[in-house]
Order: structure tokens, then sequence, then C-alpha cells
């Protein structure tokens, strides 16, 4: 009895064996990646000295079973410089759980407006670097970062400096001043607007009642006298980059007169 127990175990274990070598024989990576897109091109604002490319694929599709392949542990991404298919700048892998439904991954420090070539291949860690343990190379996918911004310089002048929305109630009186944006400058290159506020006709540092920062193209304020007249110095700030150049060309509105105050009755 006993021995027929230890042939029972012995024959038992050779089963899971098989099984064993068999699920292994099933995990088969090579299955080529496709679908590759990129999913952000971007260069870093204003100074565009480098780029990044994120590039997304979907997880391949298990051929006899049609089901999505459960043998891929992990990624290989390779990049190449365009037209240099021998000039590899990038080798990288890409670790993904059993149940992931997409890879991605992001290559950095590129050149902005150049072009570059990525391939991807699954890849099972537990099965080796060769044989079983290597997919097939996706077709090429060629992708650019975006060019460059334009460096940012002094920006120019605001204009049309007008009246908004005026309202007095009593002894105070809310005004919003509104302008244009500088034409020459683009919206990336302005951080902030400083508006100066001064009694009509009165121009000295020492005359200024209010000076404000604000990121829009319109200042309100609530502190102004019903009936006075007023004019608003204007001007754009760009990025802290710029350092001494940051602030623009001001521009003196013409003078504004605040609502007259309203009375209201008991």
């Amino acid at each position: 009895m006993a021995r027929l127990t230890a042939l029972t175990a012995v024959l038992a274990a050779l089963v899971l064996a098989q099984g064993t070598v068999a699920q292994l024989q099933i995990c088969d990576p090579k299955l080529r990646v496709g679908g590759i897109k990129s999913i952000n091109l971007r260069s870093t604002a204003n100074s565009g000295s480098y780029s990044e490319i994120t590039v997304a694929w979907p997880r391949p599709v298990d051929g006899p079973t049609g089901g999505l392949n459960s043998c891929i542990s992990e990624y290989a991404v390779e990049v190449y410089n365009t037209g240099a298919s021998t000039n590899r700048i990038v080798s990288a892998t890409v670790s993904v759980s059993p149940a992931h439904t997409e890879g991605t991954y992001t290559a950095k420090g590129l050149i902005p407006g150049k072009q570059y070539v990525f391939y991807v291949y699954g890849r099972n860690a537990a099965l080796g670097a060769g044989g079983n343990g290597a997919g097939l190379r996706s077709q090429p996918f060629t992708a650019a970062p975006a060019p460059a911004a334009p460096s940012c310089r002094q920006p120019g002048p605001v204009f049309n400096i007008r009246r908004g929305s005026a309202l007095a109630q009593g002894a105070t009186a809310t005004m919003t001043i509104e302008w244009n944006a500088p034409q020459t400058t683009p919206a990336n290159c302005i951080a902030q607007y400083v508006v100066d506020v001064y009694p009509a006709g009165k121009h000295s540092a020492g005359d200024r009642i209010k000076s404000a920062r604000v990121t829009s193209t319109k200042f309100t304020d609530s502190s102004y006298t019903p009936g006075a007249s007023y004019e608003f110095y204007i001007y754009a700030v760009g990025p802290a980059t710029l350092g001494a150049m940051a602030n623009g060309q001001g521009l003196r509105s013409p003078p504004i007169m605040a609502p007259m105050g309203v009375t209201t009755g008991r």
C-alpha cells in the first residue's frame, strides 16, 4: 500500500511538472506591438533647450485565444535618430502589470523640431533575454517634438485703455478698467500686468494712489471718489527669466471719470 501511495505521488509530480512546462511553452511574448501613438509632444516653454515625447501603445492581442497577451511583463523601447538605424540614443525597459492594457514611455532631452524613430517590443523577464523572452520588434514609429517656443522679449505696450463697468454708492465708487494686450507679444510671454493709478493731471511718483498687479486685462477697485477723474498707467510684465527686460512699455490712459455718487432714499 505504501509503495502504491509513493508511486501515485510520483505520477502526480510528473503531471504537475508537465503542466508547468506546458504553461511555459504557452507563454510566448512574441507578438508584434502595434498601434504606437504619440500622446504628448512638448517643448520647454521659452528656452527650447530640450523637448520630450510620450508614446503609448495597446497591449498586444494573443492570436490563438483572441484575448490580451498575458505573457508580457515588460516592454523594451528603443529610440533612434531619423535616418540613422544604427544610431540608437535610448534603450529603456518599461515594466507593466499582468492586467495592463497600455504601455507608455517618455523620451526626454530631445531636440525641438527634430524627428525620432521609436521601436517597441514585448518581453517576459522570467523567460530570459533571448529565445521566448523577446517579442517581435514593432514597426517604426516616427515623431518630432514641438518646435521650440520663440524666445520672449520685452513686452510691447498695451492699448485701448477704457472704463468698463462702473457703480457709485454714496461716498465711494467702483470701477473696472479694461485694456487690450500688446499686439506684438505672445500670450505666454506675459506673466502679469501692472496698473498704477494717479489723479488726473498728476504724474509724479508721489502722486500715485495705487499700484496693483493682475493677470487678466481688467482691473476692478472700489476706492474711487465719485465724480473724480483718474489716469491709469498700465504695462505688461514678462516672465522672470527676462530679468531686467521683464517690464514692458507702459501707456497712460486719458483721464477717466468715476461715476457720480447715488443717494438712496429710505
